[in-house]
């Protein structure tokens, strides 16, 4: 972060002093920032949720959710049954070939002139039963005239007698069917470029030379495709011969379309054919399917610089499209037409703005501010984007870089204040950010990790609530919620469920409420197993007192404990109830004296009356 080294009066500081506040700069924002740029790290690898989908980030999110409304569930199926039919038929109607020239290191002299490249199409069908040998079908698509030796960088829309519109090949797909009740398997693209250039002719103007490459050529066309050398394809490439002479020269290359199974292997691209040089007269008609031949090659003192200057290569481009493109390629324009000028006045022009361009904007000024030692030290970084110092987000709006700094860095307090080149923002330690856990109370006194898949039995989970859709009424974006209030409860979102992610304490002893235990009242239960254990042991200490007099005063004061009378006037409703629980079970022990004696000890205390000591013992009786 670049820092100021002067003072409001402009003198340098000492260099002890720049280290010392260096070092209070440290102190302050150092560890927070090691923090967040291990987060930024972590998140990069192994994202917790994605900042597109955030309601601030408008800017980073690039799609619409305009055909929501009429979506329905079909539309899933229909949208594959179309992307399965699209794969399996052919790519496109039309496949189109663009001519660039043929490139010969050893041609130099033959700068300018034109060769005559014929395209055929050869369709390799499976062979019957007593057929030796696979059946081919070779048919003529056309013939067109390329550059030898064109200068780089002129495609088949540039100049000379390869240019323009002769020099693009379109094949209908009906070229790609089977014939005659052969089925095909295979189709594949012979390129044959013939060449005449007679020593006798090495004088001669280049147009009459020209004519007479042409009409040799033709005499050419008129014996069958002769048979391929071996050369290999995928995609851009094959074999190629080295020795050629300047007599009449015919090179052949070629290039497999489909595949045994139906698949295309040409794709759209440039290409660069390597092909086989036959010099003299043409070679013999090819009978049979090309054969081949397994052959060890040794790569080891094989140079790879400069491999393709000296052996021929037919250049052009394919693509697939449903239009027939060569009677309607053009040449393409050098550069664009700009708009004319309209002058308004003598020294001054004006230029027509198109419509529905916005004007690109400067980029806006951000300017951070941090605030160290007791907020009586600064130091300011100035930025021209909206990304964040700490995580490198791009933020796209300065909205969106508060909203996101608030939010995703609570370890620092942010002030908005307004600048009039753009943005300050004050950046100092929030002292109220202590490092607790904001989250759901429950996780934290959760089961181990492994108990729920132990072999003790079925165990119940903590009860939690997540909200899936929740659509507020948001207010609208505004900076001024950014700014410094005096109240820091200013428009608190409230939580959407109340009350639930709260973690609740047992009363007697703090600690967690388990979840397993959220369904026994324990708060109501006054008599505990090991309160009722603890009385009773307690009652077994007298020693003054005879065992039927300890029994009856183990029953009575749990009986007490478990329904909790605390006052003189539940004294009676005691005694009643205390007999309808525990009356047979004192006939059955012989405790009916004991009883009668304990009715009038209560009544000697002026707990309760005569008439209630009379209807006990009727009770009891009866």
């Amino acid at each position: 972060m670049p820092q100021k080294k002067k003072d409001s009066f402009g003198i340098d500081k000492p260099v002890t002093e720049v280290h010392a506040d260096h070092e209070l700069f440290l102190q302050a924002f150092e560890k927070p920032t090691q923090i967040y740029r291990y987060l930024r790290s972590r998140n990069i690898l192994s994202p917790i949720f994605l900042q597109r989908t955030l309601y601030y980030m408008r800017g980073r999110m690039s799609r619409s959710h305009k055909n929501r409304m009429s979506f329905k569930l079909d539309y899933l199926l229909d949208k594959v049954t179309q992307k399965s039919e699209r794969q399996s038929e052919r790519p496109a109607s039309f496949l189109n070939i663009c001519f660039s020239g043929f490139h010969d290191g050893k041609l130099e002299g033959a700068l300018g002139d034109v060769a005559r490249v014929e395209t055929f199409i050869v369709k390799m069908c499976h062979k019957k039963r007593k057929e030796s040998s696979s059946p081919l079908m070779q048919v003529s698509v056309g013939t067109q005239d390329v550059n030898i030796n064109p200068p780089e960088g002129e495609g088949c829309g540039g100049g000379g007698g390869g240019g323009g519109r002769n020099s693009t090949l379109s094949i209908p797909i009906h070229n790609y069917t089977s014939s005659n009740g052969h089925q095909v398997k295979s189709y594949v693209l012979i390129f044959r470029v013939s060449l005449v250039h007679d020593q006798e002719n090495a004088c001669e103007p280049v147009m009459k030379r020209r004519r007479m490459s042409r009409s040799s050529s033709q005499e050419c066309q008129e014996s069958n495709l002769n048979n391929v050398g071996n050369t290999t394809m995928n995609g851009n490439s094959v074999n190629g011969g080295d020795g050629h002479s300047s007599m009449g020269s015919i090179y052949v290359g070629e290039l497999v379309m489909f595949d045994r199974h139906g698949r295309c292997l040409l794709t759209p691209g440039k290409y660069e054919l390597v092909l086989d040089c036959h010099s003299g007269e043409s070679p013999q008609l090819c009978k049979t399917s090309p054969k081949k031949n397994a052959s060890w090659e040794s790569i080891d003192t094989l140079k790879l610089d400069g491999i393709f200057n000296n052996i021929p290569i037919l250049k052009f481009s394919l693509n697939w499209n449903n239009e027939n493109t060569a009677s309607s390629l053009e040449r393409p324009r050098l550069r664009p037409l700009k708009p004319l000028d309209v002058v308004l006045a003598n020294n001054a022009s004006t230029k027509p703005k198109p419509q529905g361009v916005p004007s690109p904007e400067a980029p806006q000024l951000v300017l951070y501010q941090f605030v160290y030692n007791n907020n009586s030290r600064q130091q300011t970084e100035a930025r021209r984007d909206f990304h964040c110092p700490w995580c490198s987000l791009n933020c796209m709006a300065l909205y969106s870089l508060l909203k996101h700094l608030k939010l995703c860095h609570a370890r620092f307090s942010f002030t908005y204040v307004p600048h009039p080149k753009g943005a300050r923002i004050d950046v100092s330690l929030n002292e109220c950010y202590d490092g607790s856990y904001a989250g759901n109370p429950q996780d934290l006194v959760a089961m181990p990790a492994g108990f729920a898949f132990s072999r003790s039995g079925p165990t119940r989970r903590t009860p939690t609530t997540t909200v899936l859709v929740c659509r507020p009424k948001r207010p609208k974006p505004s900076l001024s919620e950014f700014l410094e209030q005096d109240d820091n409860d200013f428009d608190l979102p409230r939580s959407y469920i109340l009350g639930h992610n709260r973690l609740y304490h047992h009363t007697m002893t703090c600690l967690p409420i388990q979840p397993h235990e959220l369904d026994e009242d324990s708060e109501g239960e006054h008599d505990s197993e090991w309160v009722r254990h603890k009385t009773q042991m307690m009652i077994d200490e007298f020693s003054d007192v005879n065992e039927g007099e300890k029994e009856l005063m183990k029953m009575w004061n749990l009986h007490v404990m478990k329904y909790n009378f605390v006052g003189d006037s539940q004294i009676p409703l005691a005694c009643a109830m205390f007999l309808e629980t525990h009356g047979t079970e004192l006939l059955r022990k012989s405790l009916y004296r004991n009883f009668v004696l304990h009715m009038i000890s209560l009544h000697d205390f002026g707990l309760i009356g005569t008439g209630v000591v009379y209807k006990s013992i009727l009770h009891l009786q009866n």
